[in-house]
């Protein structure tokens, strides 16, 4: 009888808190780990602590519904155990610790990195949630102020470093009834409502954002050891390859008609010949003697048109009249 108590009890000292020690083990825990400017403000319930960087190098545990608000200049580094998980609530960020897998994000920029065996997140933002399956994200819920619009309503923006995620819209009942819009590693999506239509555009992760969290990577130090935090570099988009069918253009010789230019330098060389000869026959008449005929004077005194007058006139005249048409010709 003895023997039974003493084993009960050797049980109640040694296998409970066994027992405890790997229950703890499999139960997802959150702490604060590090933070880094003037403070953040931690509300638990209806208490507000605000807490300096100097008082959690212990460590300070999240229950769940805590919501941390971090002011201007301030960030907040959280880790996850046992999966190793780590978040980076940047400046002027308010983020609500839902449970170990449920965050939401009511305005700011947070950075999520995956551990070992982490199970799928869903971090709720505005009208839209965010279902995480492993990897590196940026999450911003932030003013654009290249938008324009009343009332001004902040842009959600997810960026994906490394891994898969989707960004859900809230149906206008608010169902999670929208298609998924999935982002791979190197891609990011933006959602907005505006008035009474929303939108979204995919693109690459853009250069900005991988700067800023090069300025602002994990700086503390934990229990457990940190996941691969070191941003990829995606370089420049590939060019399009686009391939376009030119036709063959086959150079076909077209002889040019001549026959116009040949008739009308034929006409003007005629011309030219018949002025010069009919000039040079005037002239050669003009220069014959005179006959007995010419020396006549009729009886009303008038003397009458020779034959060397008439042929001396026509001659040049002629030859003229031709010479200037030729003149006019231009083959």
């Amino acid at each position: 009888m003895r023997s039974i108590y003493l084993l009960i009890l050797t049980c109640v000292v040694f296998v409970e808190p066994l027992v405890n020690l790997l229950a703890d083990e499999d139960e997802t825990t959150a702490r604060i780990f590090f933070a880094e400017g003037t403070g953040f403000s931690l509300i638990t319930g209806e208490r507000v602590f605000l807490y300096t960087p100097e008082k959690i190098n212990g460590g300070l545990a999240l229950n769940k519904l805590d919501m941390i608000q971090t002011p201007s200049g301030s960030t907040v580094e959280i880790q996850l155990a046992p999966s190793a998980t780590v978040i980076k609530l940047a400046e002027n960020t308010s983020f609500i610790y839902e449970s170990p897998n449920t965050y939401t994000i009511l305005y700011g920029r947070i950075r999520i990195v995956t551990g070992q065996k982490q199970e799928p997140l869903v971090i709720q933002v505005h009208n839209a949630h965010i279902n995480f399956s492993g990897g590196d994200i940026d999450i911003d819920f932030l003013y654009d102020p290249a938008l324009v619009q009343t009332p001004p309503t902040p842009l959600v923006k997810l960026y994906c470093f490394s891994g898969y995620a989707e960004l859900i819209p809230y149906a206008s009942d608010g169902t999670n009834g929208a298609v998924p819009l999935a982002v791979n590693a190197g891609e990011s999506i933006s959602y907005q409502i505006r008035n009474i239509f929303s939108y979204a555009e995919h693109k690459p992760v853009d250069e900005d954002i991988l700067s800023y969290w090069e300025r602002n990577q994990f700086k503390g130090s934990s229990t457990l050891r940190l996941p691969r935090t070191i941003l990829p570099s995606f370089g420049p988009p590939e060019p399009e390859t686009r391939i376009e069918w030119i036709p063959q253009i086959e150079y076909v010789p077209v002889m040019p008609n001549y026959d116009p230019y040949i008739k009308a330098n034929r006409g003007k060389n005629i011309g030219l010949i018949v002025g010069i000869l009919s000039i040079a026959a005037g002239i050669t008449v003009h220069l014959l003697p005179y006959s007995e005929l010419d020396n006549h004077i009729p009886l009303d005194g008038i003397p009458p048109l020779s034959f060397r007058d008439f042929g001396t006139y026509a001659g040049l005249g002629i030859g003229g009249i031709s010479l200037l048409i030729s003149l006019f010709i231009n083959p």
